[in-house]
């Protein structure tokens, strides 16, 4: 019987071994393929003690959006026709205040609904 992960980091390092790790049975079947993040600068989570996000680096990537360029990479976005003149609207519209509101995304019924137990509390207050 393998024994119990004492501590996430622990975890991770046996995520992290490869096939030819001493301790591994050659007759099992093979570990699944590892789960790969595609980052900007690599990370070595094996040391990471408490996995919270202001215990890892920054490493990227970071959404596109978000770059300090994004205007023009909308622009060139759309010139090269990978995203609608629509998107590139919606786009400039996160770029600029942070988030996009989708009108109708969500019925008004479903919204009522969601918002009944607050107006039943406080009538008043909507």
């Amino acid at each position: 019987m393998a024994r119990p992960f004492r501590r996430v980091a622990d975890l991770a390092r046996a995520l992290t071994r490869s096939n030819r790790d001493s301790g591994r049975d050659p007759n099992a079947s093979p570990p699944p393929a590892p789960f790969v993040v595609d980052a900007d600068v690599p990370v070595d989570i094996g040391c990471i003690k408490v996995f919270r996000a202001e215990n890892f680096p920054e490493s990227g990537p970071s959404p596109w959006l978000d770059q300090p360029d994004a205007q023009e990479i909308i622009t060139r976005r759309v010139a090269r026709r990978e995203i609608t003149p629509r998107q590139a609207e919606i786009c400039r519209s996160w770029e600029e205040h942070g988030y996009y509101v989708l009108r109708g995304a969500i019925d008004a019924e479903t919204i009522d609904e969601a918002w009944a137990p607050t107006r039943r509390r406080s009538p008043g207050a909507m």
